[in-house]
């Protein structure tokens, strides 16, 4: 079995300073996926997109919708943007990616309506991936519905508490007892690399 990173949720409109209050959360993320990257990791990325300036956030085609530069992590050769529920993965592409993005419809990326439950249980089983590390954004409960939906599906889920931002209405205690806890610190220590 194998690991990936789930990065959650780290868009323009969602790492502004009133969702991530601390700065140090961004600058975690980003030594987390750098140190996954040079230990040959995938970097699995969920985003919100939604049509039509639906809510007000997260609109198709803004700035607000991208991803902050921070965890934008490899050239486009290497990137594999999955841009909606109808889609279906293509495997034989995604496993020569560093970094996949499935663009959803809903917070919740396991939403069987407007998520993409499909593409992302099948890379994973594709990548036989046992070990799932989370880092990003709890905005609206992207977060929780992702860890809720990877320890439903049985893996083994691995929260960087350091890297995870709370928008206002969150709080660290979405971390389910059944989540093992670490730090930025020591998820780099794990692979003998101090640099971060």
């Amino acid at each position: 079995m194998i690991s990936v990173i789930f990065d959650v949720a780290t868009q323009n409109d969602l790492c502004s300073k009133e969702v991530c209050v601390d700065p140090t959360i961004i600058t975690n993320i980003e030594n987390v996926l750098i140190t996954a990257l040079r230990n040959e990791i995938v970097i699995i990325s969920s985003v919100i997109s939604h049509e039509n300036n639906l809510y007000g956030f997260c609109t198709v085609d803004t700035y607000g919708q991208e991803k902050i530069n921070e965890t934008m992590m490899v050239e486009p050769e290497f990137h594999y943007n999955v841009a909606n529920t109808r889609n279906g993965i293509d495997l034989n592409v995604a496993e020569e990616c560093w970094q996949i993005v499935f663009e959803t419809q809903s917070t919740d990326v396991w939403d069987p309506l407007l998520g993409q439950p499909d593409n992302v249980q099948s890379f994973l089983r594709h990548e036989n991936v046992g070990v799932v590390y989370v880092v990003g954004v709890n905005f609206n409960d992207t977060m929780t519905s992702t860890i809720d939906g990877l320890l439903a599906r049985k893996y083994t889920v691995i929260a960087i508490t350091d890297a995870i931002g709370y928008d206002e209405n969150g709080s660290d205690n979405v971390l389910d007892d059944n989540v093992i806890k670490i730090t930025t610190e020591e998820f780099i220590a794990s692979f003998g690399d101090s640099n971060g």
